[in-house]
């Protein structure tokens, strides 16, 4: 395929998104108006799981089609494994110009996420200069060993000097201030959000005229926590009361009180849910701008996430803990170019990480995909498997803080395989086992494990995981 046929690919990533709170996929809050309005027009699958309830083994997966059981990258330290062949350096070989945009602090190149890209935006920073950031990388990789004040301030100062380039502290400064205030998680991702959707529209805008086929890839930290969804949306569906209790009041994130676990879930649903209605405006006015521009019945739009999160189901908060729906079901919308004839909802279990082989095939790549990567426009997947394969970080991290710290069975590391009819298996480390009929019962409310009826599709699950992984880490056999 000649580089000016290739369709322009925009992947927007809503990190922490679960499609439990999308109103596309049924919830009760009309969460995503925008996105209803663009689903006619797409491909909505309704059955896509994650393939691991956190951002860097999600991503991983998302970049090289790999299951977290292959890849094994589960440390928050080492990003990106290197010798694997990712996404972006596919499409770049294919005629593509990739570019990144990231608003997560993990999603970044000290992790090597920035591999294949010609460019990669970390948007918590004001200044994307490469003077800027290779000094800027300097200094951080020196700065553990710098003892104090005084040697970071005579580092800096030999840094200017060897570079001559004496405006780095006045921006050094300006870029921390940046950061504390409008850039930082714990008080508003308002302003990156916003800053990355003007960021990618320049860029669409840019490529387009300059007729370069152009993969767009962002991560949007909006419906990650802390929830504070800005003006007028932190008014939409009721008001929080100033004085209810936070999950932060608390020493970790299971909580075994029924009535605590209700309030708590009932404050942050609601902070939840304004931040995905705020996403979804400017999900809206970016498509506003694609039809502007006449590009929109040209362009392979996708818009998905990493995980979802949990709100109290199974007891838990947040993520990274259990493999249960709440943290696996995400969203994923494709809006494919109109002469590929593909729109309609699809009940098909699909994954993340199929998006590898997708855009492989939409580029024409001759280069083999993994078994693990089924594309979406091809016949469906068997079945999902995803996995949380180590917990010993979060463990140690939480066990520090609070000496009665108690690991849940659903805070172990687990498998989970979902089957094409929607039946799923749970392994956890310690062999315990439970069974849900998703048809049903999608948000595993009801174990089915003991059910003498059920015995045959347990014993059939158990061989499809026994099969796939070969006793390899992350089956707990």
């Amino acid at each position: 395929m000649a580089a000016r046929d290739l369709p322009p690919i925009i992947l927007l990533l809503l990190d922490t998104a679960g499609a439990k709170h999308f109103s596309l996929y049924g919830y009760g809050r009309p969460t995503t108006p925008h996105l209803e309005r663009l689903a006619p027009d797409a491909a909505v699958y309704r059955h896509c799981f994650s393939p691991a309830p956190w951002t860097l083994p999600s991503h991983v997966s998302l970049f090289t089609g790999l299951y977290p059981q292959e890849h094994l990258s589960n440390d928050k330290f080492t990003g990106l494994p290197e010798g694997l062949h990712t996404l972006p350096e596919i499409l770049t070989e294919m005629g593509y110009a990739a570019v990144g945009l990231s608003s997560n602090p993990l999603i970044s190149p000290a992790l090597h996420f920035d591999r294949g890209f010609s460019k990669f935006y970390e948007m918590d920073t004001l200044f994307h200069g490469t003077r800027y950031l290779e000094t800027r990388r300097e200094y951080l990789e020196a700065k553990e060993g710098l003892k104090n004040d005084w040697e970071k301030i005579k580092f800096i100062a030999r840094l200017m000097l060897k570079k001559g380039y004496f405006s780095y502290p006045l921006k050094k400064a300006l870029d921390q201030l940046y950061k504390k205030h409008l850039a930082k998680t714990t008080v508003s991702t308002a302003c990156l959000t916003r800053r990355s959707m003007r960021l990618a529209k320049k860029l669409v805008a840019r490529f387009s005229e300059e007729g370069r086929p152009l993969f767009l890839f962002i991560n949007l930290m909006e419906t990650h926590e802390n929830y504070r969804a800005p003006f007028p949306f932190n008014r939409k569906f009721g008001r929080i009361d100033s004085k209810s209790r936070s999950l932060k009041d608390y020493e970790y994130q299971y909580i075994e009180d029924a009535r605590l676990r209700a309030e708590l879930a009932q404050a942050r649903s609601l902070r939840y849910d304004q931040e995905i209605l705020f996403t979804d405006h400017l999900m809206g006015d970016f498509c506003d701008f694609l039809t502007r521009r006449g590009l929109m019945e040209k362009v392979v739009l996708i818009v998905t996430s990493d995980h979802g999160e949990a709100m109290g189901e199974h007891g838990v908060f947040g993520h990274t803990w259990s493999v249960y729906n709440e943290v696996l079901h995400i969203p994923l919308i494709v809006k494919y170019p109109k002469d590929f004839g593909v729109r309609g909802e699809f009940d098909r279990v699909t994954q993340l990480h199929d998006l590898f082989a997708t855009l492989c095939q939409i580029a024409d790549s001759p280069l083999p995909v993994p078994f693990s990567s089924r594309s979406l426009l091809d016949s469906p997947r068997e079945f999902a498997l995803a996995a949380y394969l180590d917990n010993r970080m979060w463990v140690e991290a939480l066990s520090r803080r609070q000496e009665s710290f108690k690991l849940w069975t659903c805070m172990q590391p687990g498998t989970a395989l979902i089957s094409q009819d929607l039946w799923k298996l749970i392994r956890w480390e310690d062999g315990t086992q439970e069974l849900y009929d998703l048809n049903r019962d999608f948000y595993e409310g009801e174990d089915l494990i003991d059910r003498p009826e059920c015995a045959e599709k347990v014993a059939l699950l158990e061989n499809k995981l026994k099969e796939t992984l070969g006793g390899g880490p992350g089956t707990f056999l």
